[in-house]
């Protein structure tokens, strides 16, 4: 699947890390986040575009791996890539054998080799059940490739349809031993994408302290911050934010300030946090 020989060696001690120790309490004000849906989008959002993966590696992060790591939540580049590795691949042989099922020409060529294989025994039952067998095998077999074409940078198909299918019902043995990948698709979707799904399927106390892991790890690989621990930092944030909006209804609002019909609100927000 990965030549282990390109994969990061890069860990981090689990034993000191945010989401497995003991935290200090600060003093400033803070609000549990909520766990919906639209929460878990800006976050996994977020992650996405920050944070290292795969296809996308940062070498001054103490892990290359990170979005894997919130997700697989090992010590290890290594181990996190193996578990999004079978998480995907559990998801695209579920799409794939979606796309079998409603192939009638797939669906035949599993049900000749089918016939020849159990064809000696003349009973229709293991007939079918040598055929389920095969279709398996073959939605495997074009997961294996899908997956090594995410893994290079490439985007495939949700869905699979005849003119995407890679992979042959006579050559599955010389494919999954081989380098072969799946056909490349600019409608598709890439190893990215298949990580935001993995994202939202984990709570949003895991994704949260998780990152605060590898952002902690990282700030530790520099300068004199090696003994740097996220809940002993003092952290304060300030944001004026004015919103236009275009109406005829709010014009008795004072904090209101109209011109031709458009009204700006001004707001402004602080948040401090002092660990000790």
């Amino acid at each position: 699947m990965v030549d282990e020989s390109t994969v990061s060696g890069n860990s981090i001690d689990t034993s000191a890390r945010v989401s497995g120790r003991s935290l200090h309490k600060g003093t400033g004000g803070w609000s549990e986040s909520s766990d919906d849906w639209y929460a878990k989008v800006l976050m996994q959002q977020y992650i996405l575009t920050y944070m290292s993966c795969y296809t996308d590696t940062n070498p001054n992060h103490a892990l290359n791996y990170e979005v894997e790591y919130i997700i697989g939540g090992r010590a290890s580049d290594k181990d996190n890539l193996k578990i999004v590795i079978a998480e995907i691949l559990a998801l695209r042989a579920a799409a794939n054998m979606a796309y079998l099922a409603g192939s009638a020409s797939k669906q035949a060529q599993a049900m000749a080799l089918a016939a020849i294989i159990g064809g000696i025994t003349l009973t229709p039952e293991v007939i079918e059940g040598v055929e389920k067998g095969i279709l398996a095998a073959w939605a495997f077999c074009e997961s294996v490739l899908d997956l090594r074409a995410l893994l290079d940078g490439d985007k495939i198909p949700l869905i699979k349809s005849d003119m995407s299918w890679t992979s042959s019902l006579y050559g599955m043995t010389s494919m999954l031993t081989g380098q072969v990948k799946a056909k490349s698709s600019n409608e598709g979707i890439g190893y990215k994408s298949y990580l935001g799904m993995l994202l939202f399927t984990k709570s949003m106390k895991n994704i949260a302290y998780r990152s605060m892991d590898v952002q902690e790890a990282t700030v530790r690989m520099t300068g004199a911050h090696e003994s740097f621990r996220m809940d002993n930092a003092i952290c304060e944030l300030s944001a004026d934010v004015s919103y236009k909006y275009h109406g005829i209804f709010l014009c008795f609002v004072n904090l209101l300030d109209g011109a031709d019909n458009e009204y700006t609100i001004k707001n402004k927000a602080k948040y401090s946090y002092y660990g000790r």
